[in-house]
């Protein structure tokens, strides 16, 4: 199978094999045929091929002698692989097909020539010179097929070809035509006259017309004409080919080499995924057996995008397109091959790309995004925070960053300027179109550094009402509302010492399952803020490990504007004794914490009775969460089950799946009967039950019910509640400090041991 760069210079006629494939060759000439004699001719036909070989020299003699006349001219050299030492001899006659002994097709040449430059200096006029090269192995699979059959030999076809312009007349003309074109050096990177042109010469392809060679100086532009009257006399032919196929969505292996110019997008699947580069050369080619083209892109241009200190860069890579053809010219859909230009895409891929590069963009700095996960890793309510710099500042020195962005510091790589990265308006075409599939940004619940498909990141949604939700007295939720939008719009604290004060730190106390946890949602919500929650688990209690967590934690929420929720805090606010130095050291590590906080932080415990008394001044909003009323009660069944109503009408009454509240159900789930369940809210409320409890029991009823393929009702409710409250009434009455007597509550019993 030809290369798509051994283009042939003659028109071929065409046969078929015994295969049925079509095979491209000419009739050779009858002065050639006697390639074909064997070598046991007679000593007659000896003479005549002598004869034969001396005409043909004095022919070439001749037609150097005219290119050292007055205009300039070209010279073509031939050259030819000898198949038993693998060496390249140059001749001045065009290689043709001779048969030995053994019916083994070789190509031939005859007039050799041992010193190019030495010929040139001789034979003085050439302007450029052409240089194509022959091997025998190229076509010997069609040779030997017409050799068997019986059928004419293919033409000799030429596996590269190249120009080299030797005169300075010539190189003068090629940079003055390569000046005035406007995107030359944009196309034609490292372009150098004075080096090897290759076909199928791609700049005249680029910048041909019937005005290309006006404005050149007249004789820079008598130069050229000899030169393109030259390319247009062997390749105008397969450029327009080209440009005829193009235009109807359609390519072969022998247009190939025009179908991507640099600065083209070019995409591709890769794992499902959407990929993008910009072309920063045109293609180059090389054949590939069974009747298998591939076209290598050399030297794309790619911009990964990822910003780090408020700067992206390009990176070079290459891509092979593959295109299967059974022939030189068979032709296939632009669509079918496996990357192409983003021109001859769908219109989705092109809107899904500007997209991409336009949320990508939006998180080039800082920014806090909800994630639509299809696989059910992360929850509907997880936030991810897109901070490459911070990122980058605590793993710059690992390995795994080093080995995700090893080109990081390379000097080599361009850069966007730092205006451009200022501007909120996202770069235009091509740029947009190549921004990555993924960006790292960090879980603010699971609190890892992930990846993220950009094209699944989401704008987050503000759950505003799950505040006027809160289960809380109106004067305690009005209080609440008034210090967060204040802490907001207030930039600086009234303590003389500056960044001292002025941070809002809000205690919230009472039993398990009062509200605490979903005051703080709330809040987050109402300022639209992440909530950035941590336990003592993920602290630590040492001292110094406290420090060290603690400011890094505090800095990540200073920066990114988070409400941190600091659950379980009691272990940090316990009262010092004189005896643990250690415990007091954590306390009064907590303490010059809280004191430089700016940003809003978040206290929960349920053991106050321990607490510091030194914390008092350092809290400005301390509140207390009794026990759930009747009514109360009723309040939190109902904000539970319309939820959920919400979540099933936004679905269209299929199952809801996924999340991390009590949205989760099972996929097999038949959904939730709300009118059955509504009626009986009254009594539910009489069981004495703490929010948590309340959400737990609906959640155990949905699965109970999709265990047993049937809607959720009443009756499910109060299967899970009254299987729950055995192990209640015991843990009660074993708190009260026996088993017999029970009524004793859990509060009672923590007022007892001083708890809360």
């Amino acid at each position: 199978m030809p290369s798509i760069l051994g283009v042939s210079t003659a028109r071929p006629s065409t046969h078929y094999d015994q295969g049925g494939d079509k095979v491209f060759g000419l009739v050779i000439p009858s002065e050639k045929a006697e390639t074909a004699v064997p070598a046991a001719a007679d000593a007659s036909q000896e003479n005549v091929h002598a004869l034969e070989e001396r005409i043909r020299v004095l022919e070439h003699e001749l037609a150097a002698q005219r290119q050292s006349g007055p205009h300039a001219s070209l010279q073509t050299f031939y050259h030819l692989s000898d198949p038993s030492t693998g060496h390249i001899k140059v001749y001045l006659d065009e290689p043709t097909w001779s048969i030995d002994q053994n019916g083994t097709a070789t190509l031939k040449a005859r007039s050799q020539l041992h010193d190019i430059e030495a010929y040139l200096e001789n034979k003085q006029g050439a302007a450029f010179t052409v240089s194509k090269f022959y091997d025998s192995k190229f076509q010997e699979k069609e040779a030997q097929q017409a050799c068997r059959s019986g059928q004419i030999l293919p033409q000799p076809e030429p596996v590269d070809e190249n120009i080299i312009v030797r005169s300075e007349s010539m190189i003068s003309a090629l940079n003055e035509f390569a000046e005035k074109q406007v995107d030359f050096e944009n196309d034609f990177r490292g372009f150098n006259a004075k080096q090897s042109i290759p076909a199928p010469y791609l700049f005249w392809y680029r910048y041909r017309s019937l005005t290309a060679l006006n404005g050149l100086q007249p004789q820079n532009a008598e130069h050229m004409r000899l030169l393109t009257s030259w390319i247009d006399d062997n390749y105008a032919s397969l450029y327009n080919r080209a440009e005829e196929q193009i235009q109807r969505g359609m390519i072969s292996p022998e247009t190939a080499q025009f179908l991507i110019r640099p600065g083209d997008v070019i995409v591709w699947k890769e794992k499902r995924e959407l990929m993008a580069i910009i072309a920063r050369s045109w293609p180059t080619s090389v054949s590939a057996p069974d009747s298998m083209q591939i076209v290598n892109l050399s030297k794309l241009f790619e911009k990964p995008g990822r910003p780090e200190t408020l700067a992206t860069w390009r990176c070079s890579l290459r891509v092979e397109i593959l295109l299967k053809a059974k022939s030189l010219k068979a032709e296939v859909p632009i669509q079918t091959l496996s990357a192409y230009p983003l021109q001859y895409a769908s219109e989705e891929w092109k809107t899904q790309l500007e997209k991409r590069g336009k949320t990508f963009w939006s998180c080039r700095k800082q920014r806090l995004v909800a994630y639509e996960d299809d696989r059910g890793f992360y929850g509907s309510s997880d936030r991810f925070m897109v901070d490459f710099m911070t990122y980058g500042e605590l793993h710059s020195d690992t390995l795994s960053f080093k080995r995700s962005y090893p080109r990081i510091d390379d000097p080599d790589c361009d850069r966007m300027a730092t205006q451009v990265m200022e501007s909120e308006i996202p770069p235009p075409a091509p740029d947009i179109y190549i921004f990555p599939n993924s960006l790292v940004a960090y879980n603010l619940r699971s609190k890892k550094w992930i990846d993220l498909e950009v094209d699944k990141v989401r704008d987050v949604s503000w759950n505003k009402k799950s505040f006027e939700h809160l289960v809380v007295d109106k004067e305690t939720k009005d209080l609440v509302h008034a210090l967060v939008t204040n802490q907001i719009s207030r930039e600086k604290g009234t303590d003389i010492i500056d960044r001292k004060g002025n941070g809002l730190i809000i205690l919230l106390h009472g039993g398990p399952g009062t509200g605490k946890t979903f005051t703080a949602e709330s809040v987050a919500e109402l300022a639209e803020k992440s909530l950035f929650r941590v336990t003592c688990g993920d602290i630590g209690t040492k001292p110094e490990d406290v420090e060290k967590y603690l400011e890094s934690v505090l800095h990540l929420g200073k920066n990114w504007g988070c409400v941190v929720l600091l659950d379980e805090a009691e272990v940090f606010l316990e009262q010092r004794r004189i005896t643990d130095l250690e415990r007091n050291a954590l306390v009064s590590v907590f303490l010059r914490i809280l004191e430089y906080y700016e940003g809003i932080l978040i206290l929960t415990s349920n053991r106050v009775g321990t607490f510091d008394e030194v914390f008092k001044s350092r809290i400005q909003l301390s509140l207390h969460y009794e026990n759930l009323t009747e009514g109360q009660r009723r309040k939190v069944w109902k904000n539970f089950l319309n939820h959920l109503k919400s979540l099933e009408e936004g679905t269209g009454g299929k199952s809801i799946k996924g999340g991390n509240d009590t949205s989760t159900a099972e996929p097999e789930s038949l959904g939730i009967d709300f009118e059955d369940i509504d009626c009986y809210i009254p009594e539910l409320a009489r069981i004495e039950m703490n929010g948590r409890e309340i959400r737990n029991a609906i959640t155990t009823a949905r699965q109970l019910a999709a265990f047993k393929k049937e809607m959720m009702t009443n009756t499910h409710l109060r299967h899970v509640i009254n299987v729950s409250s055995k192990f209640d009434s015991y843990l009660r009455r074993v708190q009260a400090g026996t088993i017999e007597k029970s009524g004793a509550q859990e509060d009672h019993f923590a007022r007892e041991e001083g708890i809360r």
